[in-house]
């Protein structure tokens, strides 16, 4: 290791608690997904689609009369699902379950109790399910952006320059 004696404390939580613990500099570095409003640093990681997934083939037309499973998420990735479902539809989601965590909504989703619509990066190979990836009226895929959000003044560690200019590194190899 290039830094062993290194030591880090890691939390995790919705991404505007994330954000805020950065601005109020109780921590030097986050890594938050979807829109923010983050007026310093910020690196672009990755970005995700996000879709519809049930057990079975749907039409995408016929959602509001579809039983929904809707999962407790963060308000910027809420806001991206409700707008498009507010650009497509012109009736509410018919909602039959509300669950707090995004694996107990895909349990019941493989169990044919609804659909869903989540991160593509909750996922795996293992989950054998159909997906529709959402889309904006003119045919754009919906992404959800992963950044890593610093304060300039953090740049003064060391340490922290060291990780920022590591994960600016791997950007640039594509990795």
């Amino acid at each position: 290791y290039k830094y062993p004696d290194i030591k880090f404390h890691l939390i995790t939580g919705f991404s505007s608690e994330i954000t805020d613990l950065v601005y109020k500099e109780e921590f030097h570095i986050g890594i938050i997904r979807g829109n923010n409003n983050w007026k310093e640093q910020k690196l672009l990681l990755a970005q995700e689609p996000v879709c519809i997934i049930s057990k079975s083939e749907i039409d995408s037309n016929s959602l509001p009369s579809l039983p929904r499973i809707h999962y407790e998420t963060e308000p910027s990735l809420q806001s991206v699902i409700n707008n498009w479902w507010e650009e497509n539809f012109t009736q509410p989601p018919f909602i039959t379950m509300r669950v707090d965590q995004i694996d107990t909504c895909k349990e019941m989703v493989k169990n044919g109790l609804g659909y869903a619509i989540v991160p593509k990066a909750c996922l795996t190979e293992d989950d054998i399910l159909y997906q529709i990836n959402l889309t904006t009226r003119d045919q754009k895929e919906i992404l959800r952006d992963t950044w890593v959000i610093y304060r300039n003044s953090s740049l003064e560690l060391t340490m922290i320059r060291a990780f920022i200019d590591f994960i600016k590194s791997i950007k640039l190899e594509g990795v």
